[in-house]
């Protein structure tokens, strides 16, 4: 297995949320549990409309910790131009790089561009070269570096949010059962009234 899977990190392989079909209620059903996510997006387009939407509304307010939000900038291949210069083509990377962290809210440092295909491809023939220019071992590296010694500090500020999503549910219960028993709630106000007569009536028969 891969070192990563050694030490202890899961991998859900989940299906794209536009997919057609019950495969993106599976996605997002997942989301709460996990510890940390990796959304993929096209390097050549960057973050859609719909990219955005889904990151806004599923993932930028699930819970998880700012840390566990990673994005794969996937196909960079698609960029590379033998008529270009690499240093042409990397300020054209960069340029996607810094483009979706400022719309996703994340640092650059959480933002990795690579190319899973070139990377497969230089892991079956041993092309150390390609391997290193796909730069799939950069993201690899982060989740080693850092995913993975704080799992632990994850899990617990995933609990804690958790507790706070309680927490308030307990209180706005709390806040309804208050006002449901205020004596000028009709029926509240009725059963109160009756039980002060009941009482008065008892006493005036004591005093009998």
């Amino acid at each position: 297995p891969h070192p990563l899977l050694r030490q202890g990190l899961v991998i859900l392989d989940t299906p794209g949320l536009t997919a057609i079909g019950p495969e993106p209620v599976l996605t997002l059903n997942l989301l709460p549990n996990a510890h940390a996510v990796v959304f993929i997006l096209a390097a050549d387009t960057g973050v859609t409309k719909t990219d955005a939407e889904i990151w806004r509304d599923h993932i930028a307010t699930s819970g998880l910790s700012r840390r566990g939000r990673l994005v794969a900038l996937n196909k960079i291949d698609s960029m590379w131009d033998e008529l270009k210069s690499a240093g042409a083509v990397e300020g054209e990377v960069q340029k996607q790089v810094t483009t979706s962290a400022g719309v996703l809210g994340l640092p650059e440092s959480q933002i990795f561009p690579v190319s899973a295909q070139k990377a497969l491809v230089a892991k079956v023939n041993g092309d150390a070269a390609l391997l290193a220019r796909s730069r799939l071992p950069e993201l690899e590296h982060a989740l080693a570096r850092d995913l993975i010694p704080i799992k632990h500090e994850l899990v617990g500020e995933a609990c804690l949010a958790d507790l706070r999503d309680i927490t308030a549910g307990l209180t706005a219960i709390d806040g309804e059962a208050s006002r449901g028993a205020r004596p000028d709630h009709p029926r509240v106000g009725r059963d109160h009234q009756a039980h002060i007569h009941r009482a008065g009536a008892g006493e005036r028969s004591g005093r009998s």
